[in-house]
């Protein structure tokens, strides 16, 4: 629910920040959410390793309601643009803590050989607010305006409140339920962030997992970002391109999630892991060679169904291999595995964009994702050896 509204928000928001100064301010509302985010993460693992995923999860979803509801009761009597600013910023800095709560709650509810199927429909919730969130969005833009497209994140926030609370206590795992206070709460918070950290890159399978995120997500973030506007320009095709694009990836992901959740279940885990990424490389590549819409779709809904593999797969391998007492720092890494390479990726894509064409970036950002793969393969040896070890 939260994610739903988080779309919306990012949706009425952006809108207002175009009308009113244009792409510069649209960037700056952007920028106001995802830095603090990104800062804020770092930290967020501890405080969820220290405090547990459900009481960060209440209190995160009770002030973003209350950020809301401010800012919807501002709007008609203060400047917009400064206003959403400091909202954004409010918000995503409460994402930053959230974010790894919410990713350390599914491993303390369910058993271990239940993650990948349970992450499929994760992701299948994902999937489904990237999509109906816009389109609602898009509704407000024309209704509402900004101050509904608040109210309905506030809702949004407070269904999620709702639901958290509704989770006993009593049924998380020993090493998910909150910590006694400590009498030195910022040493203890410092130490707790060293050591999670240094624990989880530390484990061989751990940190193998995140390098395999790390080159997937360098290799996929250009395209399906601004490589994809730019891609489109460059064969002079129609924004409808885009959107086909999109709308097919989404379709292909959702169809993906709901396949490994009915039918595959948690069997072929590392498999799916390799295969799904291969996919998504297989579809970039159709993609570049693509000579009109209905081959440029199919391509993109490949991507999306390799997406739907490879993603949830990633996820329950990782949140199988490490400790449950740091699984918050964790989860912060992986995050910031995984959001942290779109600057890299476009930075270096853009570059060799410039330097020679649109189509080489799109196929160098191809060959980062076949490495991908090498790093599932180094998973799976290392998971034998433990085996033959005992």
């Amino acid at each position: 629910m939260s994610l739903l509204g988080i779309q919306v928000y990012t949706i009425v928001s952006t809108w207002e920040a175009a009308r009113i100064g244009g792409i510069a301010a649209a960037t700056a509302v952007g920028l106001a959410a995802a830095v603090p985010r990104v800062i804020v993460l770092f930290i967020g693992g501890p405080i969820t390793d220290m405090l547990g995923p459900r009481f960060i999860l209440l209190r995160s979803d009770l002030l973003s309601v209350a950020v809301m509801l401010i800012g919807a009761m501002l709007v008609p009597f203060i400047d917009t643009l400064p206003l959403l600013i400091a909202l954004s910023v409010a918000i995503g800095s409460l994402a930053g803590i959230a974010g790894p709560a919410g990713g350390s709650m599914l491993p303390s509810l369910v058993p271990k050989d239940k993650l990948p199927e349970v992450n499929s429909w994760n992701l299948l919730a994902v999937r489904g607010a990237a999509i109906l969130g816009p389109a609602i969005g898009a509704v407000f833009i024309s209704v509402g305006g900004l101050s509904v497209g608040m109210l309905f994140n506030a809702g949004a926030y407070l269904a999620s409140y709702a639901l958290v609370l509704s989770i006993n206590p009593e049924t998380l795992k020993p090493n998910h339920r909150p910590k006694p206070n400590k009498k030195n709460s910022l040493r203890s918070l410092r130490d707790s962030t060293l050591s999670g950290y240094r624990e989880v890159l530390a484990a061989p399978i751990s940190r193998w997992l995140l390098i395999g995120v790390f080159l997937l997500d360098l290799g996929f973030a250009w395209p399906f970002n601004v490589g994809l506007t730019l891609m489109v320009q460059h064969r002079e095709w129609g924004g409808s391109f885009i959107g086909a694009a999109i709308s097919s990836f989404a379709v292909g992901a959702i169809f993906s999630s709901l396949l490994g959740s009915k039918i595959l279940g948690p069997r072929w885990v590392i498999t799916r892991l390799a295969t799904g990424q291969l996919t998504i490389a297989l579809g970039l590549t159709l993609m570049l060679l693509a000579p009109g819409i209905v081959p440029w779709a199919a391509a993109a809904a490949l991507c999306g169904i390799g997406s739907g593999q490879s993603g949830p797969m990633a996820v329950s391998l990782y949140q199988q291999s490490v400790n449950p007492a740091h699984i918050g720092s964790a989860m912060a890494a992986l995050t910031l595995c995984s959001i942290g390479t779109a600057p890299l990726a476009i930075a270096f894509s853009s570059t060799i964009a410039a330097i020679t064409s649109v189509p080489t970036a799109w196929f160098a950002s191809t060959c980062i994702i076949l490495l991908a793969p090498l790093a599932a393969i180094r998973v799976r040896r290392l998971q034998i050896n433990n085996r033959r070890l005992g």
